[in-house]
Formats: C-alpha cells, structure tokens, sequence
C-alpha cells in the first residue's frame, strides 16, 4: 500500500474510532440523565450555590441538585444563556469570580445557540457541545497518530484524558479547550496557520491556560517563518484581550479578588495542601492525586528534552513546569489537580509514543 493509501486507512480508522467513542458517550449520558432527572443534573448544582434559586425559577423546583457547593458548570450554564454579557450587574452577582468565569466564554458561547429552541434544549446544548468536542478531539488526536506513523488508534488518548470526562460530566469547558489545543498543534504542524488561529482562539476563550501551550508552539516549533507565526499567533491574541477588554466594561464584571491558581512558591501549594485539606479531612487520597503530579510533570519534561523537536511534547511542556506552583486550592481536590494538568497528559503522551514511531512528526514543508 502506497503512503497516501496508508493515510487514507488511518484517517478512516480514525474517523470510526471518534465516531465509537461519541456514540459510547452519548449513551452514557443518556442513561445517567434519564436516572438523575434530565440535563440540568450536569450543570452541577449545590444546595449552596448561588445560582440555586435562579436555577429553581427557570428550570423548576424539581431541578437537579446533586452537590453540596455546586461546580463550575452552573457557571457556563447561566453564561450561555447570556454570552454577551448583556444583563450586567444581574448576571454578575450569581458568579462568584465574574471577570474570571466570564473570560472562559468559548465553551458556554458555542452551547448558546441551542437557547432558541428553549431552556431545557440549552442544557442538552452544553452536553452536545462537549459530546462534539470530544469526538473532534479524538479524530484529531488518531490524525496526528497518523501523521506521525503510528496507530490512529491512539486517537483514545484524547477520550480516556480525565479532562474529557469531567468536561462531560459536569458541562466544564476542558474538552473544548483541549480540543481546540490539539487542533492547533496538528495544524500548525500542516502549516495551515490561518485554520491554526482560529483553533487556538476557541482554545484560549475556552479556558486562558490555552495560551501556555499555544505560546509554546508557536515560539519553539523550528522551521516556521516568522510570518507563520505570526498569522498562528496574533489572531488569538487579539481575540483574547479583546474580549477580556470588553468583559471589564461590562457593570459588575471589572475586577476580581487576587489569582487563586497559582503560588509564588515552588510546592508551596503543596504544603498548604497538606496543612489546610489532607491532614485535618484525612484525604489520603486526594494527596496521592496531586503527588502523583510531580512525577508526572518530571516525565514530561524529560521527555521533550530527549526529544525538543516534538511540537506536542512542547505543548505539554508549560502544564509540567508549572506543577509545582499550584496553588493549595487546586491540589487539595483531585479534580481541580487533573484539570490544571490535563492537558500534559494527551498531548505529552503522545508526543512521547510518537518520538518511538519510525516517522517524525515535523512541520510540512512548504
């Protein structure tokens, strides 16, 4: 069989494995929402949200409640059905860090269509979208697999990431974000850089943390001219700032309290973590979690030092380094752990498995 008949079988194979994978997902939601009371169930409300009595006035006093605190989906859920922000103040107070959810606006932007057709049609929206995104992921992932002269079969890599079934779960904009990422990197790689702006910039409004991985390859990937990454790179910035710009015009989006992210101290979120989360509750488990990072931030970037020309070990690169400045508030819960560091893991891996493939998975040239 002659390369482009290889090609086309592994973009075949591909395309059925994304194709698996979102029909598995689709089943799977659809059993847990007919047993948790529909779509409302993965916005993840809390009975102490602030979002509850809205939620309760829109939806109905039967809506689902099934946390203590609530979770960042009733956060995306109240932005799409007001992306532009247009309520203000109104909209604002029923967010705990406005400026800071409001910045995410890729994922709840892309759902927002789904409110013409009514409320309920907007929660099955936000499912939909990330039940997409994680097929376009994996299509995308078995594609680079592909073009790096492996099994297009690694394409799971994006489907098995934590980040996808949190995302699913609880209406988190990860899989988009993720997506979005992956789709930069394997276009950069095709030099179709214009294409590669417009993922990176779904990428970077779906999550901020976008941007490290975007910086990353547009400044370390060899044989792109300056032009290219230019044309990958300045689209999305724009984009970004802008809309950050006109979040903090909108009334009660201005500012929010200091970074909660991230600590100035190498490990010392690690310490805080121990002190203030694992210790007192006896999450034992929770620490093993966030330790686990460590030597998996490690592996990462050895391995883009034993192999620097991988543009996605590259990519993975900034999630690693930046492990040991989590913050206590991210590590003491294992999904916020996974979510800071997700993105390390599909693209890390498979920058890993291909440096071991007999192809090099390099910029085309032109």
């Amino acid at each position: 069989m002659g390369i482009h008949g290889a090609a086309a079988v592994g973009e075949g194979e591909a395309r059925r494995v994304a194709t698996m994978v979102v029909a598995a997902l689709a089943v799977a939601v659809a059993v847990l929402a007919a047993a948790q009371g529909g779509a409302s169930y993965f916005i993840g409300l809390g009975e102490r949200s602030t979002a509850l009595e809205l939620a309760r006035e829109i939806l109905g006093e039967d809506v689902s409640v099934p946390l203590a605190d609530g979770h960042d989906g009733e956060s995306f859920w109240l932005l799409s059905r007001d992306p532009l922000l247009r309520a203000g103040e109104d909209l604002a107070r029923y967010l705990d860090r406005p400026l800071y959810r409001a910045q995410r606006i890729g994922y709840p932007a892309l759902a927002a269509p789904w409110g013409v057709f009514g409320e309920q049609a907007l929660l099955w929206g936000l499912v939909v979208t990330n039940l997409v995104a994680i097929g376009v992921g994996t299509y995308v992932t078995g594609r680079a697999a592909v073009e790096g002269g492996a099994n297009p079969r690694l394409g799971y890599l994006f489907a098995l990431n934590p980040l996808a079934w949190f995302a699913l779960l609880f209406d988190f904009c990860d899989a988009v974000a993720l997506a979005g990422l992956v789709t930069f990197v394997l276009l950069v790689l095709r030099r179709r850089t214009g294409w590669a702006a417009v993922a990176a910039t779904v990428a970077a409004l779906a999550k901020e943390s976008s941007a490290l991985g975007i910086a990353a390859v547009v400044l370390g990937t060899r044989g792109l001219t300056v032009r290219e990454r230019a044309m990958a790179s300045v689209p999305p910035a724009v984009a970004v700032i802008g809309w950050r710009l006109y979040v903090m015009s909108r009334p009660g989006f201005g500012s929010d309290p200091e970074v909660q992210e991230f600590a100035l101290i190498p490990f010392s979120g690690f310490e805080e973590a121990w002190r203030r989360g694992w210790v007192p509750n006896d999450h034992w488990a929770y620490a093993a979690v966030a330790i686990l990072l460590v030597p998996a931030a490690a592996f990462v970037a050895w391995r883009w030092w034993q192999d620097r020309r991988s543009p996605l070990l590259l990519a993975a690169l900034p999630y690693a380094a930046f492990v040991p400045f989590l913050s206590g508030q991210v590590l003491s819960i294992p999904i916020n752990s996974l979510r800071a560091f997700g993105p390390a893991l599909t693209l890390g891996v498979l920058g890993w498995l291909l440096s071991r493939s007999t192809a090099e998975l390099t910029p085309s040239p032109q």
